[in-house]
């Protein structure tokens, strides 16, 4: 390996990259400004509380938002109450919301349990995280997306770009 030009900058990431970056800032400040963002989030919570009903899953991941993202944390703690309730046959289903947590030292990525009132501390990345909670494995994970091509694909893997 040749060290001479080990006083040289890094090599700078590819252009795609650095326009990836900028795309998202770009949503995420449109997210942001939105002016029925609250009545959007209530929207969304309704048809989650719907598409919940009669779900077999009893840990469900999900995520703390941040930067104008969907909550999905209330339409999650009625799912998880429900399944407290007696059902129809007499059961009931301990049901968990497990939030994302990354190990600050190795960057692995676990679960812990979630539920309003819970401790809560910052994460690796600034994110508020359940503290001193069990570590379920979720079944499914609701995910926020600042963006999704019509392609259905990864963004840098589609043939157009947004303008």
């Amino acid at each position: 390996m040749d060290n001479k030009n080990a006083d040289a900058r890094p090599p700078q990431p590819p252009l795609h990259s650095a326009q990836k970056a900028q795309w998202r800032r770009e949503l995420v400040a449109q997210r942001e400004s939105l002016q029925d963002r609250q009545e959007r989030n209530e929207a969304l919570q309704r048809v989650m509380r719907v598409w919940l009903v009669g779900r077999p899953d009893v840990v469900i991941g999900a995520y703390w938002p941040i930067k104008g993202e969907f909550d999905p944390l209330p339409a999650l703690f009625r799912w998880q109450e429900a399944g407290m309730e007696a059902d129809a046959a007499g059961a009931r289903q301990r049901r968990r919301i497990g939030l994302p947590v990354v190990n600050k030292v190795d960057k692995t990525l676990t679960f812990h349990t979630w539920y309003p009132g819970c401790p809560m501390e910052e994460d690796a990345y600034g994110i508020p995280k359940p503290k001193d909670t069990e570590s379920p494995t979720p079944w499914v994970w609701a995910t926020p997306l600042v963006s999704f091509p019509i392609c259905f694909q990864r963004p840098t893997m589609c043939p157009w770009t947004p303008s």
